[in-house]
């Protein structure tokens, strides 16, 4: 199994996140925009409409928009 890379930014209404293999090329990028308003969720460049009320909200979103990519917890 590839061990994998997640890494997050969480600012005041947003989450980018970048998940990385083990030599640091990046495999998938996103970010979970307008936490609490009027919300998007992007992964690679496909954006979608979400409601995402809180970070933990967010949070739970991206984690499964990856595991849909093959990311999940026992690979990272």
């Amino acid at each position: 199994m590839t061990e994998l890379i997640l890494v997050l930014n969480a600012g005041s209404s947003s989450i980018k996140y970048a998940v990385f293999d083990g030599e640091l090329r990046e495999l998938h990028k996103g970010i979970a925009a307008e936490i609490g308003g009027t919300s998007t969720l992007e992964l690679n460049g496909e954006k979608q409409s979400v409601p995402l009320g809180s970070h933990r909200e967010a949070l739970d979103a991206i984690l499964k928009k990856l595991a849909g990519e093959g990311v999940t917890p026992n690979n990272l």
